[in-house]
């Protein structure tokens, strides 16, 4: 923690030293214009380092790269101009490190895979892995831009982070070497997890749950040391998983979006013309990747059943039963703290409002 510690009260001096040099040369530029007119003459130029741990060609790869590009071309006349360069593929930090590196100042804006997080302090962060939270891409969406998107904020402050946006993951499903229609053909069946909700609740309904790295899924599927697991819909492909699994469910399990945190006290440090012009740049990327996220999800389930797998698609009443089984686990989440039962309520009305397909 001394190290942390340390490394952070030089990024905060640095970037005090930065506010003094603006403030500094906003003064004695003798101008009368103000600082949105953006003259070349007397605006600040600051580099960011934006940083996520997927291609830029999936779905959170087009939000950081039009993240950045947005970022660039929105603050030419405000009073900093942003100059981003982007670190895809986990060049800088991977899934673990990415939170504390954008809390620390590491890097200044980051894509985090929230459901890595564990903490006391922003316990509601935990619902990034919850089965069956929203229960269609619109619920999530409608979620994030309303009361959902603003109680996960709040508690990403708690880790010195702010949230600028949301990268659109995809979704995930249950694929399996025999056939699933409701919840009961998972009893008593070997299952890959990721996360600790998803894992909580493939024990809720029997199954025996085991974590493991994507990478391992394919060896433990062909030599029968798993039954099936939890993953979506790219990995089966890109992981060419459809050669050793043949069933698989098209219910949407989990809705996934990856938050896209700026360091706050570095976001603190920025002037409201140029805070503005970046949540401005998140909402452009926001919705491109939202809209990759869904073409793409549509692509890869064409391409299983193109490769011979065959993806159910449960009917209304055994959508039921799967939905029911995940009861147990969002009621233990809504007992948490009052926030966890207010944010639970809130998902109940936008599902309401946007029910499964």
């Amino acid at each position: 923690m001394g190290g942390i510690t340390m490394r952070w009260n030089m990024k905060r001096s640095m970037l005090a030293l930065v506010a003094t040099g603006v403030i500094f040369a906003a003064g004695c530029s003798g101008k009368e214009e103000s600082s949105a007119s953006g003259s070349s003459s007397d605006q600040e130029e600051m580099a960011v380092r934006i940083a996520y741990n997927l291609p830029k060609e999936h779905a959170v790869g087009v939000f950081f790269e039009t993240l950045a590009d947005e970022i660039e071309k929105r603050t030419e006349n405000t009073s900093i101009h942003l100059t981003a360069q982007t670190f895809s593929d986990g060049q800088l930090y991977n899934d673990t490190q990415m939170t504390d590196a954008i809390s620390t100042g590491g890097v200044e804006i980051g894509g985090i895979n929230a459901g890595m997080i564990a903490s006391d302090s922003a316990q509601l962060i935990e619902s990034f892995d919850m089965p069956f939270l929203f229960a269609s891409w619109e619920a999530e969406k409608a979620g994030i831009a309303g009361d959902y998107g603003k109680f996960i904020g709040d508690d990403f402050e708690k880790l010195n982070v702010k949230i600028i946006g949301w990268s659109k993951y995809g979704t995930s499903d249950v694929y399996a070497n025999f056939p699933i229609h409701v919840p009961d053909d998972i009893k008593k069946k070997k299952m890959r997890s990721v996360g600790k909700t998803v894992t909580d609740w493939l024990e809720s309904t029997g199954a025996s749950p085991t974590s493991m790295s994507s990478q391992e899924v394919f060896q433990a599927m062909e030599r029968k040391m798993i039954d099936g697991y939890v993953t979506g819909p790219s990995s089966v492909i890109d992981r060419s998983f459809f050669e050793v699994t043949k069933y698989g469910t098209e219910m949407n399990l989990t809705q996934s979006s990856f938050p896209a945190g700026a360091n706050l006290d570095w976001w603190n440090g920025l002037p409201e013309d140029v805070q503005k012009a970046i949540l401005e740049a998140g909402e452009v990327a926001a919705e491109a990747s939202f809209e990759k996220a869904y073409e793409d999800d549509q692509i890869y389930k064409q391409k299983m059943k193109d490769n011979g797998m065959e993806l159910y698609k449960p009917t209304a009443e055994e959508l039921e039963l799967w939905q029911e089984s995940a009861r147990p686990i969002h009621e233990k989440f809504a007992q948490k703290s009052d926030l966890a039962k207010q944010l639970m309520e809130s998902i109940d009305k936008i599902n309401e409002q946007y029910p499964a397909e």
